[in-house]
This record gives structure tokens, sequence and C-alpha cells, in this order.
């Protein structure tokens, strides 16, 4: 590519020149006589402080590109108010926090937990309505994920004791009385868990 060299040239000699400008800072900062770990320091310290002011450049360049956004899309709108600048969420940014926030409500939970290490069996059984499959899809997902093996295509054992965060998803989402779980007792029975 044409002006690749001189691309490599002129990046070496910039990345030069901050070095050295970080070197006599951090030769400053340290103080004359410091040794060189203090020296490795401070220049890790102006580095680090360099890094951090390029993160709050872009996260203020961000929002400004999300307010303008925003603004163009009609869904807030600035005003004068005292002599400073305003926002206000307009009627359609109504409807837009309305939308999000039942997006939100519809989210299914994420399940982080595996099976907790125990010695019984267990056993869990559901029947979830067809006009529910997305909680039905969600479930066998979790069930896999938390080491269960599918049995059925309704029916799943493992070995352990399900997470807490498990059972209160369940409720949640309002699944509790469509999923049946149950413990394989050492004398080989079933014993009803939830």
């Amino acid at each position: 590519m044409k002006g690749e060299i001189t691309l490599k040239i002129l990046e070496t000699l910039a990345g030069a020149a901050r070095g050295l400008v970080d070197a006599t800072e951090a030769f400053l900062s340290a103080g004359y006589g410091a040794s060189y770990s203090k020296l490795q320091r401070e220049s890790s310290r102006i580095e680090s402080r360099r890094v951090a002011e390029k993160l709050r450049a872009r996260a203020r360049n961000n929002y400004a590109v999300l307010i303008s956004k925003l603004k163009s899309q009609g869904i807030i709108e600035a005003k004068q108010i005292s002599g400073e600048k305003r926002f206000f969420i307009t009627k359609k940014g109504k409807e837009k926090l309305f939308a999000l926030r039942q997006r939100r409500k519809n989210k299914l939970p994420a399940i982080s937990g595996s099976l907790k290490k125990s010695g019984a069996p267990l056993i869990v059984a559901f029947d979830i309505p067809e006009k529910q499959r997305r909680k039905r899809d969600w479930l066998r997902i979790v069930l896999g994920q938390m080491g269960l093996t599918r049995v059925q295509r309704s029916i799943w054992m493992g070995k352990g004791k399900l997470p807490e965060e498990f059972l209160d998803s369940l409720y949640q989402l309002d699944l509790i009385d469509c999923v049946e779980i149950f413990e394989v007792g050492k004398t080989g029975t079933l014993k009803h868990v939830a």
C-alpha cells in the first residue's frame, strides 16, 4: 500500500517522542536519585492516567453521539431554562420508554448456577402449554446448562440439588405449577421436592 513505510516511520517517531516525554515526566516526578523501580512505578502511573483520559474522552463522545441520536429521532428535546440547557422526554420518547420496559419485563432470567453436589438423583418433569413456548424452551436450555440429562423432551435427570435462583425463576415466570421436581431416595422411592 502506498505510504505504508512513511506511516511506520511517523508512528515510530510519535511513539518515541511520547516515550521520551513520559520518561522525562517520570524522572521529574520520582525525584533526583530515585531507584529504577520508583521510575517504573511513576512511568506506569503516567501511562495509566493517559489511558484513563482516553477512556473518559471516548465515554463523553459516546454520550454526545447518543444524545444527538435521541434528539434526531424525536425521543428527547432540549430546552433552555434559566440559561441552562435541559433535556426532556417527548411523547414519542414516552412510547419508546414503555416499549423498552415491556421488553425488559418479558426477558427470561439467566441462570448461572449448576447442580450442587449431593448424592441423590433428581428428576425434573414439566408440562408447559404451547402458548408459553418461550418459557418451555428456556427451561430446557437451563436444565441442560445445569448439567441435567434429557430422558424425554419434558423429563430430565441429574444428580444434585437445584440452585435457589432456579426455583426463584420458576416462581417469577409463573411456571411452578407446570414443573414437578422429584428426588430419588436411597430406598428407591421418589420424594416430591418442590
